[in-house]
């Protein structure tokens, strides 16, 4: 059972690194303007923080730009993982968390950062009245079926487990599918995929 699990980490690790590699491709590709007028923001000493403000964009259903040009930040929902591009339900779990967080003023409680140092947070849609509870976005996402519990172990994650079993039993969002591929298991799979790839266009290079 343990190196099941630690073979499942591993797999998860590669595949989210991979996919930030990705991300950073797509960034990289990005118009000249864009790139002129967006300022990363920068490192802070701290590993804990708070934000305030809103979504610039959304890159996937669980993550997204976030602030102001001048302050631009990276943003990986704590806790979850969404369909990749090129999974099925990728466009509709994106656009229906825009939907819920466009031009809404959020609370971003930061906690850590990943391989491309990007901010890993608990997002909270902030409650239009005083009366009116901050969402936990994340979870609203579970809630949903529009995404996976990472599996990882913070405090309430066990809510997150919970609420994905939930949609599982009640065969929503991506639960109706009979058996859904998990992003990690995909980014993987798309990682050997263009590892091939670049193996037959380096032997193809080599014969000529």
């Amino acid at each position: 059972m343990g190196h099941k699990n630690t073979m499942l980490k591993d797999s998860k690790s590669n595949s989210r690194i991979w996919a930030c590699c990705l991300l950073a491709v797509t960034v990289a590709g990005c118009s000249d303007t864009m790139i002129k007028k967006s300022l990363p923001a920068p490192i802070r000493k701290e590993k804990e923080y708070q934000l305030i403000g809103k979504a610039k964009r959304m890159w996937g259903g669980d993550n997204f730009e976030f602030g102001s040009t001048n302050e631009l930040h990276y943003i990986v929902i704590r806790g979850i993982e969404s369909p990749k591009r090129g999974q099925e339900f990728f466009e509709i779990s994106r656009s229906m968390i825009w939907r819920r967080i466009r031009d809404k003023q959020l609370r971003i409680q930061v906690y850590d950062r990943d391989p491309m140092m990007r901010e890993i947070a608990d997002v909270f849609l902030i409650g239009e009245t005083p009366e009116q509870p901050d969402l936990n976005m994340g979870l609203e996402l579970l809630k949903l079926g529009y995404a996976w519990f990472d599996g990882e172990s913070f405090e309430h994650s066990e809510s997150y487990r919970s609420a994905e079993q939930t949609a599982r039993d009640a065969k929503i969002g991506i639960w109706k599918s009979p058996n859904p591929e998990a992003p990690w298991d995909y980014a993987a799979k798309q990682h050997e995929k263009r590892k091939r790839e670049l193996r037959q266009l380096t032997n193809s290079n080599q014969q000529n």
